[in-house]
């Protein structure tokens, strides 16, 4: 056919058009014939108010230096396991090479990581071919190459990183930080518990944040630290709270805290999101037991129970005294679901809980489907009931 035009002042253009496609010769190249560039690396900055955390950042070393491949840090949310994974890649990214910071959220997050590894391996033919051959091209870079570290940070689910396992096997390095507790990791990863700070650690933390050190500040903070739990992202959204707002003392926000429980658990500072405050860190466990409707109740029914003393992070609750809750297996299983997230922890003999995941868990919140008023006043309705004693009011109000 010939040429076409239409209209006034129309292109004439061919109808048959010759199309060639310049493929770059690196895009057959095998993975295993790719130099890693000297600047290929994706590292967080360091954090800026690290604190303590001597014996997890000595447990990670010598747990790679001793021969594993996979290590995971586990514990409680809001605990600070990817400020440890943080600290300690900044301060060993130089023995490694390359060194690749991965969202671990979800399978999709995890492969759109590896695939912005691949094309940051060859920049050229990440202009031509898919995301998923990008991911699958770095997974063969990393499979026959040696000396590597990976990152991935907030993993949910074992079976989206399980495929490392045969990746890493005396060739690189993976690291790992999730919730889900040691048992989950049995057998992928060597598990690292990542405990709440010590007094003095969390201490330091809110005074650095907080930079009024008048002794008096300094003697509240303690006391503030300690109704936290030691709890590193609470003390750090405290003392961000009392900075921002100029003459709030530590004793102050325990007041707010007191009379506005849910205000104060969702309150960021600036820059910060809500699944980053105590409101929203255990919002997406939460979510994932959704299938376990009992789960929510018992944890919620524990938020009621008397926490412990000041000074003591956790509150055990006996557990006999659980028994009216559900049959046996059933609240059995709920127990494990609820471990497994590291929203408890369990032995034989007791539940144990973190005094501000209690604090919480009985805190309404018209915003949370895991909070809402009916739930709290169901909750606190069994517990008078399981626990024997009529539940005081100031636990309403979150404080001890």
């Amino acid at each position: 056919m010939g040429a076409a035009a239409t209209g006034d002042g129309a292109t004439a253009v061919n109808s048959r058009t010759d199309l060639a496609l310049t493929v770059p010769s690196e895009a057959f190249v095998s993975p295993a014939d790719i130099a890693a560039g000297p600047g290929l690396r994706k590292v967080p900055d360091e954090p800026r108010n690290f604190v303590g955390r001597r014996d997890e950042l000595h447990a990670i070393s010598k747990g790679f230096d001793d021969g594993a491949m996979m290590q995971v840090l586990y514990g409680l949310g809001g605990t600070g396991k990817t400020t440890l994974a943080a600290q300690w890649t900044v301060h060993h990214a130089d023995q490694y090479h390359p060194v690749w910071w991965v969202d671990g959220r979800s399978a999709k997050s995890i492969a759109s990581g590896l695939a912005g590894f691949g094309g940051r391996l060859q920049d050229v033919v990440a202009k031509i071919v898919t995301p998923e051959a990008l991911s699958e091209r770095a997974q063969q870079w990393l499979m026959s190459h040696s000396g590597w570290l990976l990152v991935l940070d907030n993993v949910n689910d074992p079976d989206d990183v399980r495929f490392l396992k045969t990746i890493a096997r005396d060739h690189g390095r993976v690291l790992i930080t999730s919730r889900l507790a040691a048992a989950v990791w049995h057998d992928i990863a060597t598990a690292v518990p990542v405990p709440l700070l010590s007094e003095e650690a969390a201490v330091e933390l809110f005074t650095r944040i907080c930079t009024r050190h008048e002794g008096r500040v300094v003697a509240e903070a303690r006391r503030l630290c300690a109704e936290l739990g030691f709890l590193a992202l609470a003390v750090q959204q405290a003392a961000a709270y009392c900075l921002l707002e100029e003459g709030l003392t530590p004793h102050r926000y325990l007041a707010k805290l007191a009379e506005f429980p849910d205000v104060m658990h969702q309150a960021p500072y600036e820059g910060s999101q809500l699944e980053r405050t105590m409101a929203g860190v255990w919002e997406p466990s939460l979510d994932r037991l959704a299938d376990t409707p009992l789960a929510g109740d018992v944890l919620r029914t524990l938020a009621w129970f008397p926490p412990a003393e000041l000074g003591l992070a956790t509150t055990n609750v006996p557990r006999p005294v659980l028994h009216p809750l559900a049959p046996p297996p059933a609240l059995h299983k709920a127990l494990l679901r609820l471990a497994a997230h590291s929203l408890i922890g369990l032995d034989q003999e007791n539940v144990r809980v973190h005094r501000l995941v209690q604090a919480v868990a009985r805190t309404p919140s018209e915003g949370s489907a895991h909070r809402m008023p009916h739930q709290i006043e169901a909750a606190r309705a069994r517990a008078e009931v399981v626990f024997g004693t009529r539940c005081r009011d100031d636990f309403r109000r979150g404080t001890s």
